[in-house]
């Protein structure tokens, strides 16, 4: 079976509907291109439902079913954004496999990690025909962590951050009025997962009284959205009690209540995280970041760092509860100003491309191919 030059097929593990492939995908759908494009989704529908596009669903076929075998025959293009694990059972070298990726690493991965399995990464990237990535530090660092052909990687930008150059910041998501936060200053409380499963402590001080921190967000009108890891049992019992004391300033934004992330990334005014490359991305709406790597020795004994942390991490790293809120209101009135140089040092280092345009571009990059 031909494929069809002007059909492109979508699709993610575990059902997801997320980051740079859906950026892409509805960047299609909105704009007028010459592509076809098709969402192969596991899982229901309803579970694509907090998008803002108004989206047919006809672009959305079940990955196992006849359409979904069909379309997947015949295409000729498949974006992924983690690995042709994303493509299921229509992994093919036949077809021309753009992985857009999700997330500019500042941990180790493929080959820089400690216990790489050589064999399957060369398998894996066989099959790329482009790896998109936001700037040439990025590009090299891809290129010598998967040991693929420099010719197949190319520096377009994230897709997922062109929101941060449109006036979609007028429009906010449903979200933000569901948890009932419109108006307010929002800052997320994202931590990384913890690959040797041991449960991320959101606050991680002796002295755990909140009231102090409360006070902070209340004169500020702020509010912390939390971000555990699905699998993060235990932290999310925590933040759970946490929200329950004081639910008018802390609010549980699991992956439950909101699958993607990157839908908020947009509209956040400060930004606290330990080892998660999310920040990288607000850089380019300048907001203040604070590190809270309170096991950072521990952490790399599983996982090293490709670059060193201090010098791409543009915010205070903070050991303790009266650091932390000094940090928190600071970022909060004075926007992190002491930060902004190493912000914009960090932010020219990993964004090549400061006017948006990456969708357009990894779009232009295909009809190369």
């Amino acid at each position: 079976m031909l494929n069809d030059r002007h059909l492109i097929v979508f699709s993610q593990t575990a059902g997801k509907y997320s980051d740079n492939a859906r950026a892409l995908f509805e960047y299609c759908i909105k704009n007028d291109t010459e592509f076809r494009v098709i969402w192969l989704y596991q899982g229901s529908l309803n579970m694509l439902n907090d998008h803002h596009l108004s989206i047919p669903t006809s672009s959305f076929i079940r990955m196992y079913s006849l359409k979904g075998a069909f379309v997947s025959l015949r295409a000729k293009y498949f974006v992924v954004s983690h690995g042709t694990g994303d493509m299921g059972l229509y992994k093919s070298s036949a077809k021309k496999v753009i992985n857009v990726w999700h997330g500019t690493p500042i941990k180790g991965i493929g080959l820089y990690e400690k216990f790489s399995n050589k064999r399957f990464i060369s398998n894996e990237i066989s099959y790329y025909d482009t790896f998109v990535t936001a700037s040439h530090v990025e590009a090299s660092c891809m290129i010598s962590a998967w040991g693929i052909d420099h010719n197949k990687v190319v520096i377009t930008g994230l897709p997922r951050n062109d929101c941060f150059f449109t006036s979609s910041r007028n429009i906010e998501p449903k979200i933000l009025d569901k948890l009932g936060v419109k108006g307010k200053k929002l800052v997320l409380y994202s931590p990384t997962f913890r690959d040797n499963g041991c449960s991320v402590d959101f606050f991680p001080y002796h002295d755990n009284k909140l009231d102090p921190l409360v006070k902070i967000l209340k004169s500020n009108n702020a509010v912390i959205l939390m971000r555990p890891h699905q699998n993060d049992k235990k932290s999310i019992s925590k933040l759970k009690k946490i929200v329950s004391e004081h639910p008018d300033v802390f609010f549980l934004l699991d992956q439950y209540t909101l699958s993607d992330i990157n839908q908020i990334t947009n509209y956040l005014d400060v930004l606290i995280t330990d080892y998660s490359s999310i920040y990288l991305d607000t850089l380019l709406n300048n907001v203040p970041v604070i590190f809270i790597p309170y096991d950072y020795s521990s952490y790399t004994i599983d996982r090293d760092f490709i670059y060193d942390y201090d010098a791409v991490t543009p915010g205070p790293k903070v050991i303790n509860k009266v650091e932390f809120e000094n940090a928190l209101l600071d970022a909060l009135e004075t926007g992190g100003i002491i930060w902004k140089a190493h912000r914009n040092w960090v932010n020219r280092m990993f964004h090549h491309y400061l006017h948006g345009g990456a969708c357009e571009r990894v779009i232009d990059k295909i009809r190369t191919l």
